[in-house]
Protein backbone atom coordinates (compact mmCIF):
# COMPACT_ATOMS: atom_id res chain seq x y z
CA UNK A 1 0.00 0.00 0.00
CA UNK A 2 1.19 3.44 -0.78
CA UNK A 3 2.17 5.42 2.34
CA UNK A 4 0.48 8.51 0.97
CA UNK A 5 -2.84 6.88 0.11
CA UNK A 6 -5.96 8.63 1.33
CA UNK A 7 -7.38 7.58 4.66
CA UNK A 8 -10.92 6.47 5.25
CA UNK A 9 -13.39 7.88 7.74
CA UNK A 10 -11.99 8.04 11.28
CA UNK A 11 -8.87 6.15 10.30
CA UNK A 12 -5.09 6.36 10.39
CA UNK A 13 -2.89 6.42 7.30
CA UNK A 14 -0.49 3.70 6.19
CA UNK A 15 2.51 5.55 7.68
CA UNK A 16 0.92 5.21 11.14
CA UNK A 17 0.55 1.46 10.68
CA UNK A 18 4.19 1.14 9.57
CA UNK A 19 5.61 3.24 12.39
CA UNK A 20 3.40 1.85 15.16
CA UNK A 21 3.15 -1.76 13.97
CA UNK A 22 4.90 -3.22 17.02
CA UNK A 23 2.33 -1.57 19.31
CA UNK A 24 -0.80 -2.34 17.28
CA UNK A 25 -0.03 -5.62 15.51
CA UNK A 26 -1.61 -7.85 18.16
CA UNK A 27 -4.89 -5.90 17.99
CA UNK A 28 -4.92 -5.87 14.18
CA UNK A 29 -4.05 -9.57 13.92
CA UNK A 30 -6.68 -10.46 16.55
CA UNK A 31 -9.29 -8.58 14.53
CA UNK A 32 -8.28 -10.45 11.37
CA UNK A 33 -8.30 -13.83 13.18
CA UNK A 34 -11.75 -13.09 14.62
CA UNK A 35 -13.05 -12.22 11.15
CA UNK A 36 -11.58 -15.38 9.62
CA UNK A 37 -13.17 -17.33 12.49
CA UNK A 38 -16.63 -16.02 11.60
CA UNK A 39 -16.98 -12.96 13.85
CA UNK A 40 -18.67 -10.03 12.16
CA UNK A 41 -16.59 -6.89 11.80
CA UNK A 42 -17.64 -3.62 13.38
CA UNK A 43 -19.41 -1.29 10.98
CA UNK A 44 -16.70 1.30 11.57
CA UNK A 45 -14.12 -1.20 10.30
CA UNK A 46 -15.94 -1.43 6.98
CA UNK A 47 -16.89 2.27 6.73
CA UNK A 48 -16.11 3.85 3.38
CA UNK A 49 -16.57 7.40 2.17
CA UNK A 50 -17.11 8.32 -1.45
CA UNK A 51 -15.53 11.56 -2.66
CA UNK A 52 -16.33 13.18 -5.98
CA UNK A 53 -13.32 14.83 -7.61
CA UNK A 54 -14.06 17.37 -10.32
CA UNK A 55 -12.56 16.35 -13.69
CA UNK A 56 -13.40 19.53 -15.61
CA UNK A 57 -13.74 23.23 -14.79
CA UNK A 58 -17.47 23.56 -15.41
CA UNK A 59 -19.96 20.99 -14.21
CA UNK A 60 -22.75 19.95 -16.55
CA UNK A 61 -23.07 16.19 -16.02
CA UNK A 62 -22.38 13.58 -13.35
CA UNK A 63 -19.67 12.21 -15.61
CA UNK A 64 -17.73 15.41 -14.93
CA UNK A 65 -16.83 13.91 -11.56
CA UNK A 66 -14.35 11.14 -10.78
CA UNK A 67 -15.61 9.13 -7.79
CA UNK A 68 -13.04 7.69 -5.40
CA UNK A 69 -13.68 5.54 -2.37
CA UNK A 70 -11.86 6.17 0.88
CA UNK A 71 -11.66 2.90 2.82
CA UNK A 72 -10.22 2.39 6.27
CA UNK A 73 -6.61 1.23 6.24
CA UNK A 74 -7.62 -1.75 8.40
CA UNK A 75 -10.13 -2.68 5.73
CA UNK A 76 -7.43 -2.37 3.05
CA UNK A 77 -5.09 -4.63 5.06
CA UNK A 78 -7.80 -7.29 5.44
CA UNK A 79 -8.75 -7.05 1.76
CA UNK A 80 -5.12 -7.39 0.68
CA UNK A 81 -4.64 -10.39 2.98
CA UNK A 82 -7.75 -12.12 1.65
CA UNK A 83 -6.88 -11.45 -1.99
CA UNK A 84 -3.36 -12.83 -1.51
CA UNK A 85 -4.71 -15.97 0.18
CA UNK A 86 -7.36 -16.48 -2.49
CA UNK A 87 -4.87 -16.04 -5.33
CA UNK A 88 -3.46 -19.52 -4.79
CA UNK A 89 -6.94 -21.08 -4.49
CA UNK A 90 -8.59 -19.46 -7.51
CA UNK A 91 -7.19 -21.84 -10.15
CA UNK A 92 -8.84 -24.78 -8.37
CA UNK A 93 -12.13 -22.91 -7.77
CA UNK A 94 -12.59 -21.45 -11.25
CA UNK A 95 -13.36 -23.77 -14.16
CA UNK A 96 -10.30 -24.30 -16.37
CA UNK A 97 -11.87 -22.61 -19.42
CA UNK A 98 -12.51 -19.41 -17.45
CA UNK A 99 -9.57 -17.06 -17.95
CA UNK A 100 -10.64 -14.13 -15.77
CA UNK A 101 -9.05 -13.67 -12.34
CA UNK A 102 -6.44 -16.39 -12.92
CA UNK A 103 -3.12 -14.78 -13.87
CA UNK A 104 -1.64 -17.93 -15.42
CA UNK A 105 -4.53 -18.34 -17.86
CA UNK A 106 -4.84 -16.40 -21.08
CA UNK A 107 -7.65 -15.71 -23.53
CA UNK A 108 -5.49 -17.28 -26.25
CA UNK A 109 -6.07 -20.65 -24.58
CA UNK A 110 -9.82 -20.31 -25.20
CA UNK A 111 -9.24 -19.24 -28.81
CA UNK A 112 -7.25 -22.43 -29.39
CA UNK A 113 -9.96 -24.48 -27.70
CA UNK A 114 -12.62 -22.85 -29.90
CA UNK A 115 -10.57 -23.61 -33.03
CA UNK A 116 -10.28 -27.25 -31.97
CA UNK A 117 -14.04 -27.44 -31.36
CA UNK A 118 -14.81 -25.86 -34.74
CA UNK A 119 -12.39 -28.25 -36.45
CA UNK A 120 -14.02 -31.20 -34.68
CA UNK A 121 -17.51 -30.03 -35.71
CA UNK A 122 -16.31 -29.72 -39.31
CA UNK A 123 -14.90 -33.25 -39.22
CA UNK A 124 -18.16 -34.63 -37.80
CA UNK A 125 -20.24 -32.95 -40.54
CA UNK A 126 -18.12 -34.60 -43.24
CA UNK A 127 -18.69 -38.06 -41.77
Amino acid sequence: MSPDSAVGPGDFNVVFYHKCWEMIKIDVLDEVKDFLGGTLLLLSFMATSIALILKVKSISRWTDFQPISLCNTSNKILTKLLSERLKSLLPSLIYRNQTGFVPTRQNDDNVLLLQEIMHSIGDNKRD
